[in-house]
């Protein structure tokens, strides 16, 4: 069943680092219950404040942060989204984080954020092609994105992070943004 409103009814509002970066955490925080997980359910939950500051350095200073709003009678925040051009392609964005309020879940409101997402990368910023990966390769997340029209690029990958220093498997998904209606992802 279709979430009861549009990519209309939704806003993607710029976050300001590092001026926000309070803000960020606390509505990063609120919107995964105070904790999040980088490298997927099994991993041990990390605080918002470690992951903000993760996805701002290394050169990542150059990340959009996102929250993404539901214009009701209230406004009401229910997701939030880091992105950033992905080095070497810079028509290439790179989704860092992208996080839906559990309450919106499973109700199609996730493919809608998307596509005001990459509507927005494509048309205002000119990104080209969009991907992100998935770490460990969870297969309900990874239906999820295919069924956006991502598909899997290359081959599986190890990754060690750096809060964990275990090795963790994980695949990048990409899509082509030019193709219109029709999108189908580059390989």
């Amino acid at each position: 069943m279709p979430p009861p409103y549009t990519t209309d009814d939704l806003n993607l509002l710029p976050i300001k680092l590092p001026a926000q970066k309070a803000y960020a955490e606390a509505l990063l925080n609120r919107l995964t219950h105070k904790t999040a997980s980088l490298a997927g359910a099994k991993s041990p939950p990390i605080r918002a404040s470690l992951i903000i500051d993760q996805l701002t350095q290394e050169g990542k200073i150059d990340s959009i942060f996102i929250e993404v709003v539901l214009r009701e009678r209230i406004q009401r925040t229910i997701g939030f989204i880091v992105v950033s051009p992905s080095f070497p392609l810079p028509q290439m964005a790179h989704i860092q984080l992208i996080v839906v309020d559990s309450s919106y879940r499973g109700k199609g409101t996730g493919t809608l954020v998307l596509k005001l997402l990459e509507d927005h990368f494509s048309h205002v910023h000119g990104f080209q092609n969009i991907s992100l990966q998935i770490t460990p390769p969870d297969p309900r997340v990874v239906r999820f994105w295919e069924k956006n029209g991502y598909i899997q690029y290359g081959t599986p990958m190890k990754i060690i992070p750096t809060h964990t220093q275990r090795v963790i498997s994980g695949i990048t998904l990409t899509k082509d943004l030019n193709l219109g209606a029709d999108r189908r992802s580059i390989a």
